[in-house]
């Protein structure tokens, strides 16, 4: 099997990359937000779609190139792009929207229906509990209870997989409530259906350009594609409305 190295040291240690310019006040730049977090998944997805594809071809030859790595980054990073060219206006959108509502009285909640999520939002790098605790990381997972939401009050949901049934089933529920929604989730799905109930429901939707099934590789052996993009560019999606929410609130 090809050894396949993984350096993170672009990742700067601190709790982000951008040191927000508050009115009035000098940059610091100890304060830095917006945390590189989602590159050491990208390193750990980029390694097993190798891996993968090393077991599922064994005679591959020593040294060849890491064919299977390179397609995965080139799906993520065309992805990447793809959101920068046409999501950034509900970006700003979401992120005004939010400080709005905050700074209004209301609150920031998050739900997914899986774990990774919520840990990227409310416990990489402090998530934005230094201007605002939106959650407390020692909460239960997926906490949520609508009946406790106000009409000044938003919630982040992310789609865990391309179907979004748990997350629409959720967003009826929140959209009851006069709450606000910023809803994550695949525009296009490979399976055909529709996703615009929960498009719907939301007051922003971001589309995370991840309809897939089961990933984005063809693997000899599996039935399906691995190696996802979806949580990835969920997290990326989320940090982007975050920097926007930031700097409305300064």
């Amino acid at each position: 099997m090809m050894s396949v190295g993984s350096d993170n040291r672009q990742a700067p240690k601190e709790d982000g990359v951008i040191a927000p310019a508050i009115e009035g006040v000098a940059p610091k730049p100890n304060l830095k937000i917006l945390p590189t977090s989602p590159q050491i998944a990208v390193s750990y997805w980029s390694l097993l779609a190798q891996i993968v594809a090393d077991l599922a071809t064994p005679g591959r030859a020593t040294g060849a190139p890491p064919a299977a790595a390179h397609s995965f980054l080139d799906t993520l990073m065309a992805r990447l792009a793809h959101f920068h060219a046409t999501q950034l206006d509900n970006v700003h959108t979401a992120g005004r929207l939010i400080a709005e509502r905050v700074l209004a009285g209301g609150r920031l909640h998050l739900w997914s229906g899986r774990k990774e999520f919520y840990v990227e939002a409310c416990s990489t790098a402090g998530g934005i509990r230094g201007n605002y605790p939106v959650c407390d990381p020692g909460q239960a997972f997926a906490e949520l209870d609508p009946a406790t939401l106000n009409e000044n009050d938003v919630v982040i949901i992310a789609c865990a997989l391309a179907e979004p049934g748990p997350e629409t089933a959720m967003a009826r529920r929140i959209h009851a409530t006069g709450a606000a929604i910023v809803g994550i989730y695949a525009a296009e799905r490979e399976d055909g259906e529709s996703s615009d109930e929960f498009a719907g429901l939301c007051a922003v939707a971001l589309n995370n350009q991840s309809g897939d099934v089961g990933g984005v590789l063809v693997v000899p052996g599996y039935e399906r594609k691995v190696i996802p993009t979806l949580g990835l560019m969920n997290n990326y999606s989320y940090w982007a409305v975050v920097g926007c929410e930031t700097r409305s609130l300064s």
